[in-house]
């Protein structure tokens, strides 16, 4: 285990870093709160309207209420190990349930691409769904077996931190499933523009789109994930310090704009059909024509209604 001076900087290192996620997700909210007054707060109630405010705000909320990694705000009274250990539970689950709105912005968007077929939509779901029991078993699994003591890191100013001495080689593997769905998602996204050529012969501005914060999203969503456990499991403190806040932060950015963005292009505040209409696409499987805007309006409206 490193010693008391790194931990004491690291500790110092968690603290400043979550209070500047924090801080930079509430200015990320004020500066695009004009755009989220016209385009999600107009818009009648939707599955897509409820995740972007679940992302937006629960993903605030949930940073703030975990505080520090490891410590939560207790910085001064000595902690127990029952405190200790709860606290890693939840700043666990934390993450993982954030991702989840990310992941449902994303599988609307390539359940769009691809026609908003129904067997397309239950596949991606069968798939989701083992992702994500698999990753909630090696939580649960690590969690279990995971030890973390509360620790004295300086006589002169007393501050304690929640410590984890031993860490189970099972949670090395924590963002393997989501990173592979998410690669998932984005080989679909790449293949469909691929196959409308991209700029020759792609449908849509809105299609662009798609493609386009598809694919920084998945590289950012796939860094920070990675990074962020991998630091973690090889114990490198100083940089999972810095990390941990930034990926809660960085998942709730990214299922934000995704949703934010589409409805921009659009330019009037969306349903859930709206928000992921397709321009000139071939959307129905029995059909082959192209078809224009209001038709492929019309033909979707009945799957999801405002």
């Amino acid at each position: 285990m490193p010693s008391n001076v790194t931990l004491l900087t690291a500790s110092q290192t968690n603290a400043y870093s979550t209070v500047a996620a924090v801080a930079w997700m509430i200015w990320d909210i004020v500066t695009s709160l004009d755009d989220e007054i016209e385009y999600i707060w107009k818009s009648s109630w939707s599955l897509c309207k409820f995740l972007y405010f679940y992302s937006r705000y629960i993903g605030l909320a949930s940073l703030i209420t975990m505080g520090v990694p490891w410590n939560g705000w207790l910085l001064r009274d000595p902690p127990t190990s029952h405190y200790c250990h709860s606290m890693s539970i939840y700043q666990a689950a934390v993450p993982m349930f954030i991702t989840l709105g990310v992941d449902l912005v994303l599988i609307l968007r390539v359940y769009a691409l691809y026609g908003c077929r129904r067997k397309f939509l239950f596949s991606i779901l069968g798939f989701y769904a083992a992702e994500f029991i698999s990753q909630l078993f090696v939580t649960i699994f690590g969690e279990v077996r995971i030890r973390i003591d509360p620790v004295l890191l300086s006589s002169d100013t007393q501050p304690y931190a929640c410590i984890p001495r031993k860490i189970p080689a099972v949670m090395s593997g924590n963002w393997i499933p989501a990173t592979v769905f998410q690669t998932l998602l984005f080989g679909l996204t790449f293949y469909k523009s691929f196959q409308n050529a991209f700029d020759k012969r792609f449908p849509t501005r809105y299609g662009k789109v798609l493609f386009i914060d598809g694919t920084w999203a998945f590289a950012v969503l796939a860094i920070t994930s990675i990074a962020c456990n991998v630091t973690w499991c090889l114990w490198h403190g100083l940089v999972f310090a810095a990390m941990y806040p930034w990926n809660v932060a960085v998942l709730s950015f990214v299922a934000a704009h995704l949703n934010l963005n589409l409805r921009k292009v659009y330019g009037k505040p969306a349903s859930i059909i709206e928000l992921t209409t397709l321009t000139d696409m071939k959307f129905h499987e029995r059909e082959t024509q192209e078809l224009s805007d209001s038709t492929i309006e019309r033909a979707t409206s009945s799957l999801f209604r405002e």
